[in-house]
């Protein structure tokens, strides 16, 4: 059985390729600016100082309070592992090299999982190929000692370490803290099962009260300060930088600074900006004003492009800004486009339970009817969500959900069409609604139908109260 798990696996770093471009123009901004230093308190495996090296900086700092950290700063420095006091906790006797350690590591988070079938195997195959891959992590450890050979690394908590070198002006400090309570005391915490060490003094990491209080520590420091937090959606503690979804339900992550706005002013200066994305109208005209849908109109619902969902959001919205635009569908009647929506992939594979789908934009033309009751009908039929997920996602979705930012504490747009669940009151946009009803499953054709009598009544009320 080959080794599942590639020994150079505990090398790789925590962040998303655009996560790292962003430090990565952040570093190379800051360094044009006269910043000299790099700090990584929380080094893990060093990502930081990696990317700080590359950005040109020869003046680097790490520090940890683990035991992988610990051995794997002083290889890169060239230092052996003696002071760190390392012995087996069976024979007391001390390990030969930092490889051995680096190995010990990995063999313990096998024997922690042998209790399964696979998990025997894995034990097996890597005691079997030790010294192949012990040359593996080798070269791994050797990579990085000579992408920073200027490295100076300490056992230290990161507190302490921010608290040495919080009034250097020159030093941009990048911390990749620990993401949830007692992050500190789990990471690589299977070694702690067969060896002791000098282990360095270190409080407790509790967030959020963590991030708030590294942010305390630096928001009247000369150094630049970027912290990664990962908390509920819109709650992270301080003005953010930059942020994305978290991987996980209703959590994002983000990258905030003691001082956000010299990281705008500097990324705005320095940051490389990529090409505008393109953008195009469909086949379609859009539908005029005044044209009359009636039941005898032919419906149907179109895939358009991303370029086409850019294209109409921006033309369509008076608040349209840039945005990654993914596969979105075009409701076109009587061969003209009406409006388009879209579903949230994200949402909907990642929301709670994963029963829904969720609607994550509709806009339509300008019309003498309500045409985007018509557009948000269409798209809760299972015909249309059909377009979007396979039929085993399909098969777990029973409800359509969405929501809304408006200025009153209900929407008209969605009456009769889906249940008000939930409304959150917005200091800086109104109201923000969330929508729900069962997903349906009628032809567009009922769907059309059911529109032109609904619309009929409701021009008849609104005549007679005229």
């Amino acid at each position: 059985m080959a080794f599942a798990q590639s020994p150079g696996a505990l090398f790789i770093g925590a962040l998303k390729p655009d996560d790292k471009a962003f430090v990565a123009s952040l570093l190379e901004a800051a360094k044009k600016a006269g910043y000299t230093k790099a700090v990584e308190p929380c080094s893990g495996q060093l990502a930081m100082s990696c990317m700080a090296a590359d950005a040109g900086y020869t003046d680097l700092e790490a520090s940890d309070i683990t035991i992988f950290s610990g051995v794997l700063g002083r290889y890169v420095e060239g230092r052996s592992i003696d002071d760190m006091g390392i012995a087996y906790r069976e024979t007391g006797e001390a390990p030969e090299s930092a490889i051995e350690v680096m190995c010990e590591i990995k063999r313990r988070e096998l024997v922690n999982s042998a209790g399964s079938v696979y998990g025997r195997e894995m034990l097996r195959d890597f005691d079997e190929r030790y010294d192949e891959i012990a040359a593996s992590i080798r070269a791994e450890m050797d990579s990085l000692r000579e992408r920073i050979p200027s490295l100076r690394y300490f056992d230290m908590d990161m507190f302490d370490h921010i608290e040495r070198v919080k009034d250097d002006p020159h030093a941009i400090v990048l911390c990749m803290c620990p993401t949830y309570s007692g992050g500190y005391e789990r990471f690589y915490k299977a070694i702690s099962d067969s060896v002791v060490w000098n282990e360095p003094s270190y409080g407790t990491f509790e967030p959020p009260a963590g991030y708030q209080k590294l942010l305390d520590a630096t928001r009247d420091a000369k150094c630049l300060f970027l912290m990664y937090e990962e908390v509920e959606a819109g709650k992270c503690v301080g003005e953010p930088s930059y942020g994305r979804h978290g991987g996980r339900a209703g959590i994002n992550m983000y990258l905030v600074s003691n001082r956000p706005g010299e990281v705008e002013e500097l990324l705005g200066r320095e940051c490389s900006r990529t090409d505008a994305q393109r953008m195009e109208a469909s086949k379609y005209p859009l539908m005029p004003y005044g044209h009359a849908v009636t039941k005898a109109s032919s419906i149907e619902v179109v895939k358009v492009s991303p370029e086409n969902v850019r294209y109409y959001r921006k033309l369509l919205t008076h608040n349209f800004t840039p945005s990654q635009a993914g596969s979105g569908y075009g409701l076109v009647i009587d061969g003209y486009l009406a409006g388009i929506f879209g579903y949230n992939r994200i949402a909907t594979d990642l929301g709670k339970g994963q029963e829904a789908a969720y609607i994550g934009f509709g806009m339509c033309t300008r019309a003498s009817c309500r045409i985007n009751r018509l557009l948000y009908a269409v798209a809760c039929q299972k015909r249309s969500i059909r377009m979007e997920f396979d039929d085993l996602k399909l098969s777990a979705i029973r409800v359509v959900r969405t929501a809304m930012i408006t200025k009153y504490p209900e929407s008209k747009e969605m009456r009769g069409l889906m249940k008000l669940t939930a409304k959150e009151e917005d200091g800086r946009m109104g109201w923000k609604l969330s929508y729900e009803c069962a997903m349906q499953d009628k032809t567009y054709a009922q769907c059309l139908h059911e529109f032109v009598d609904k619309e009929e009544k409701w021009l008849k009320a609104r005549n007679k109260s005229a």
